[in-house]
This record gives structure tokens, C-alpha cells and sequence, in this order.
């Protein structure tokens, strides 16, 4: 007998890029800024000097970016950027 779960059940939610509150792990994230993941890890920590820590999502250990946020973080430093 097959043990049913949430996933089997439930049906997925769908993951465009007009979703606002999609969240984005550390992975998606520096596939989309075109860096590593240990760049994207100092971007959450406030370890990069003349940028504006990235917001974040803690879940457990985990780290997530709401795709939101991440748009709103790249027009900030990208406007403070211009600034210089």
C-alpha cells in the first residue's frame, strides 16, 4: 500500500517569473546575477564591500530570495552605482 504525501496530493505551484513571491534558492539566484554561489552567500551576509546586503528568506539553514526582492535589490545598487 502506497503511503500518500503533500506532493502526490496537492497540486504544484506554478513558477513564473511574474510571481512576485516566488522564492529563489541561492543556486537560482546566481544563475540570474551570473556569479557563484559564494558570491550570492556574502550578498546575504552584508560581506561585499560598496553593495547593499541582499534580502533574504531564512528557512531552518536554509537561505531563500523572493524573486522580488532580488529585482529590488539589483535597481538599488544599480542606482547607487550611478550615483558614484
Amino acid at each position: 500500500m502506497k503511503v500518500l504525501r503533500a506532493h502526490d496530493i496537492l497540486p504544484e505551484p506554478p513558477l513564473t517569473d511574474d510571481d512576485p513571491l516566488r522564492l529563489m534558492t541561492i543556486s537560482e539566484v546566481a544563475r540570474e546575477l551570473r556569479c557563484s554561489k559564494g558570491h550570492v552567500q556574502n550578498l546575504i551576509h552584508g560581506r561585499v564591500l560598496h553593495t547593499s546586503q541582499l534580502p533574504s528568506v531564512p528557512l531552518g539553514r536554509r537561505r531563500m530570495v523572493r524573486r522580488s526582492s532580488l529585482h529590488e535589490w539589483i535597481l538599488a545598487t544599480e542606482a547607487t552605482d550611478r550615483g558614484r
